[in-house]
């Protein structure tokens, strides 16, 4: 609970519903979701919320290469490039930051 939580799955409403969370701008990473530069300034958003708190980024399997998809290459890319992976159980990725 004193983790802010993000799901970079392609499901993130369900998963989110089930835990009984906030559905919020970040549980819906398309393309078309987030306008004109989207990827940057979701980073950006990202990065000053996770720069003084903690933050845990739940990471899916995305086919990010499949045609018509609109998911955030960049935005996935970069949760697991910059954090810390600390757990799989095969479906799901978990990262944290080091707060």
């Amino acid at each position: 609970d004193d983790y802010n939580k993000f799901y970079i799955v392609n499901n993130a409403f369900p998963f989110k519903l089930y835990f009984n969370e906030d559905i919020n701008k970040y549980d819906l990473l398309l393309k078309g979701n987030m306008g004109y530069h989207g990827d940057e300034r979701y980073i950006k958003e990202i990065d000053n919320i996770c720069e003084n708190e903690s933050c845990v980024f739940f990471v899916g399997e995305i086919c990010l290469y499949c045609e018509g998809n609109q998911f955030s290459r960049e935005i996935y890319d970069y949760v697991i490039n910059k954090y810390n992976m600390v757990e799989s159980n095969g479906s799901l990725i978990v990262y944290i930051n080091d707060r």
